[in-house]
């Protein structure tokens, strides 16, 4: 299959010698589907640059005009097009010239001509499908990462999270993001930098609860020779320069590291090229390690100006059914079929879980439902929640006496394949309790 140039986007040839120009179209042709516009004077050229090609082939001596000339009105016009010089002249200082002055390449019409055109044209045009792929993914990101977003629900909390995205993005404010595991901090700060002026410029995560203590410093800074200004020339600040640095738990940062933060950021702060917007994100209240003495009180008012406190899933049940429904319809959208309901059983039984994972764990379950269902029914025993460890799961939520029986005889059930004798000798009670309790439908 020949390698394609959109058809927006045809190869202009300028060439006044018409069999020499057959010539070169011809085996253009024959490796690329493309458009080829053949001109054979430099006006005409000028007069169809608004037709946006996608590269020009351009003869430098022509009968209207020479070289220079059109290669100065064609980068004043439009400086990307890439140009490719063919010449009867093997001129070494004016290839020097032109190829300073932005000119792509500069050919000799000799029997290695056709070749090396060829090889050019498959350059250029793997840089086009590049440029056009990362415009694409820019795109995908604008969307995925909208203020409108659904992914986080529609919670009061989460209303004013995403309320304070629109208004702080494109400021330089830090903002402290607090929540448990799973419930969307690192989502949000990527809202907060895909919506801000850094957008188009690096994001960077570090997360100092995964990373060993004796390399965080290597991890951060890299090889540095001058911390102050900037100039690392590897490690997470390096790649954040002038975009946005995610930072995960960094109470954990030990506070020479802290200070030497403090210090990068007052030392580049309004140098677009070298500064960074800090984002920090915890499952700690960040004002408390402040107290506890984990956090240095001047990174926490520097890099802590706004708090934003992500509520856990379990005290948001109005959010439970509307994102595994997001989760389930964008798993159906993904296989282009229609989108499947969910059965009353499945709901409850969504409703009544505590998601100890949070979003996470939801939507981990949401495609593990997908994955064994019938696709066009959501069934209570599509639902599979993986057990956690009991004493994390008693103490997610204040309840009643008689609901903490509930949940550990489910949990003992549960272990022991439904074994209701097995599980009446390991609790120490009577069968006909949970025989019960389970015909009264509280187990």
């Amino acid at each position: 299959m020949k390698n394609s140039f959109p058809e927006s986007s045809p190869i202009f040839l300028v060439e006044d010698d018409l069999v020499y120009a057959e010539l070169v179209s011809y085996a253009i042709k024959q490796q690329f589907k493309c458009t080829i516009k053949t001109f054979h004077n430099g006006n005409d050229l000028l007069e169809n640059l608004s037709s946006n090609p996608a590269l020009i082939i351009l003869d430098y001596v022509l009968p209207d005009m020479h070289g220079d000339e059109m290669f100065t009105k064609i980068k004043s016009f439009n400086p990307a097009i890439p140009v490719i010089f063919l010449t009867a002249n093997n001129d070494v200082n004016k290839v020097v010239e032109l190829i300073k002055l932005g000119a792509y390449d500069y050919i000799t019409k000799d029997e290695h001509a056709q070749s090396l055109l060829i090889e050019d044209i498959k350059k250029i045009q793997e840089h086009l499908h590049l440029k056009q792929n990362i415009a694409y993914l820019e795109d995908l990101l604008q969307n995925e990462y909208n203020t409108s977003d659904s992914f986080l629900g529609n919670a009061p909390e989460i209303k004013q999270a995403l309320n304070l995205v629109e208004k702080l993005a494109k400021t330089e404010i830090s903002i402290a993001i607090h929540g448990e595991y799973g419930t969307g901090k690192e989502h949000l700060a990527k809202l907060f930098h895909f919506n801000s002026n850094r957008a188009k410029k690096p994001l960077v995560v570090f997360n100092a609860e995964t990373c060993a203590q004796d390399q965080i410093q290597t991890q951060l800074f890299g090889m540095v020779s001058d911390k102050k200004k900037g100039s690392a020339n590897s490690g997470s600040i390096a790649a954040a320069r002038g975009g946005t640095l995610l930072l995960q738990e960094p109470q954990l940062l030990p506070k020479a590291i802290q200070a030497e933060l403090l210090q990068l950021e007052a030392a580049t702060k309004g140098d677009a090229t070298n500064s960074i917007r800090f984002l920090l994100l915890s499952k700690s209240n960040l004002a408390e390690e402040v107290a506890n003495q984990n956090l240095i009180k001047e990174f926490y008012y520097r890099f802590a100006s706004v708090n934003i406190q992500l509520p856990p899933l379990r005290k948001r049940k109005a959010d439970i059914l509307i994102l595994a429904k997001l989760f389930i319809d964008e798993l159906a959208n993904n296989q282009q079929v229609d989108y499947p309901a969910f059965s009353e059983e499945a709901k409850t039984k969504l409703l009544e879980y505590t998601y100890p994972g949070n979003i996470d764990e939801l939507k981990s379950c949401m495609e593990l439902a997908w994955a064994i269902s019938d696709k066009h029914t959501i069934k209570g025993n599509d639902i599979t929640f993986y057990p956690v460890d009991i004493k994390t799961d008693l103490l997610m939520e204040e309840r009643t006496l008689e609901e903490y029986t509930a949940l550990i005889i489910k949990y003992f059930l549960k272990n022991y394949n439904n074994n209701v004798n097995l599980v009446a000798e390991k609790l120490d009670m009577s069968r006909s309790t949970i025989y019960k309790m389970i015909k009264e439908g509280r187990l």
